[in-house]
């Protein structure tokens, strides 16, 4: 009996070992020229806004766009595009469609009419249903494409939206609630020492900028101490009910008018940094 040699049954392990998973295939174009595209094909299309330092939309790269069905279901009936919002292209498209939150996802019909989007982050399953809900003849009527990529991709109608962003990671055990120091001297608490959780403000009047909504503590914990490296404004975490679930909101700055809460807004997004004034008497 002829033994097989170890060439044959290095082979025979590797051809027994799992394949890596398949991924989404985004496309590098200008959405008019994916619009053309996905008229010629009869096909809708979306468009990810992302980040490298959005904790959330790398919690989607690794496991939502990897997952096996949600690329296959992408590959046969969508075009897919990815921005980074740090990215000269990115800031245009986040600017054209009002992004505020990411990561954010926008789904257009075959015609570029804007017809959905999500500004969280999303399970492979939750996206495939999200996607399988758009996927109707209506919406994928052929249009004229013959204008060689310039047409206009339509920001209307208005689609509805989320404006919370969950990282949908395992939470960890929930934090108590403290009021954070407002020392200003050379004792005040450093970032990374200080209570981060409050329920309320010490006034209640007042205007601050929300970053986000986190569902995962150490996620927003994070943000915060990223904010508050680079910009020279108290952050706090203000803990809360959202869907039944425990959320953290990432608020930066304290303001006693609107105006100046707005003013410092136009100036975060000059940084890329998305957000919204946010009248923090409600909280």
């Amino acid at each position: 009996m002829t033994r097989p040699t170890p060439w044959a049954l290095i082979a025979a392990i590797l051809f027994c070992l799992p394949t890596s998973k398949a991924e989404i295939s985004f496309i590098n174009a200008e959405l008019g020229e994916v619009r053309d595209r996905a008229a010629l094909e009869g096909k809708l299309y979306f468009v990810h806004f992302t980040a490298s330092w959005c904790m959330p939309c790398q919690w989607m790269e690794e496991h939502t766009f990897s997952d096996p069905l949600l690329s296959q279901y992408v590959s046969s009936h969508y075009l897919p595009v990815q921005f980074d919002v740090d990215e000269s292209r990115g800031r245009r498209y986040k600017q054209q469609f009002s992004v505020r939150a990411l990561p954010s996802l926008l789904i257009f019909n075959a015609q570029g009419v804007l017809i959905d989007r999500y500004e969280e982050s999303l399970e492979p399953e939750a996206m495939l249903k999200i996607l399988q809900t758009h996927d109707k003849p209506a919406n994928k009527t052929v249009a004229d494409a013959q204008n060689g990529g310039q047409a206009p991709v339509l920001n209307s109608p208005r689609p509805r939206f989320a404006i919370t962003r969950p990282a949908l990671i395992p939470e960890q055990s929930k934090p108590a609630n403290y009021t954070p120091s407002t020392s200003t001297g050379s004792n005040a608490i450093q970032p990374e020492q200080r209570p981060l959780v409050t329920t309320n403000l010490k006034s209640d009047k007042g205007y601050g900028i929300q970053i986000g909504v986190y569902t995962d503590y150490s996620n927003a914990l994070l943000e915060v101490r990223r904010l508050e490296q680079k910009f020279n404004q108290p952050v706090n975490l203000y803990g809360g009910e959202q869907n039944g679930k425990q959320v953290y909101k990432v608020i930066v700055g304290l303001f006693s008018s609107k105006s100046e809460a707005q003013q410092y807004l136009d100036y975060l997004r000059r940084n890329d940094i998305l957000g919204f004034v946010k009248d923090l008497s409600g909280l």
